[in-house]
């Protein structure tokens, strides 16, 4: 597919392409991620333990790849809640709402931008801090409102 980095495919990963962890070391245009440990488009039905578990596997690859695109200039927020694009409006990091997260991101990678003459490969990363990270594991009732 023309939607997935054509380096991922080369490199035989095939359909994993289209998972997070597996695309970002491809990804060469600056990009910032939100997602969730588990998304519920990858879920049927799970007991809460099964759950656990595959936040567990999940977790530790999504944030190595997301921790090695940061000199790319990458960031990104990964909560714990499992959902599908519902409701990025109302999770929080602290204070912090996914659009202050992403405006930020943004300012900081435009004025990077501007002042390397338009180079979109160089990124200085130091003091930022990405990815944004829920600690633990949460139920459907420490999300957001309306979660089931």
């Amino acid at each position: 597919s023309e939607a997935l980095p054509e380096e991922c495919l080369k490199a035989g990963e095939s359909w994993r392409c289209m998972l997070l962890s597996s695309a970002v070391p491809y990804v060469k245009t600056p990009s910032f991620f939100l997602q969730s440990t588990v998304d519920s488009w990858q879920l049927r039905s799970l007991e809460p333990s099964s759950l656990e578990a595959l936040q567990d596997q999940l977790r530790p690859a999504l944030l190595r790849s997301l921790n090695a695109g940061r000199g790319r200039g990458h960031g990104g927020a990964v909560d714990h809640c499992v959902h599908h694009c519902e409701a990025w409006g109302e999770i929080t990091w602290g204070s912090i709402s996914n659009r202050d997260a992403f405006e930020g991101w943004y300012r900081k990678r435009l004025q990077q931008w501007h002042s390397s003459g338009f180079n979109a490969s160089v990124f200085d990363t130091a003091g930022e801090h990405w990815p944004l990270l829920h600690l633990g594991r949460a139920g459907p009732s420490q999300c957001y409102p309306g979660q089931e």
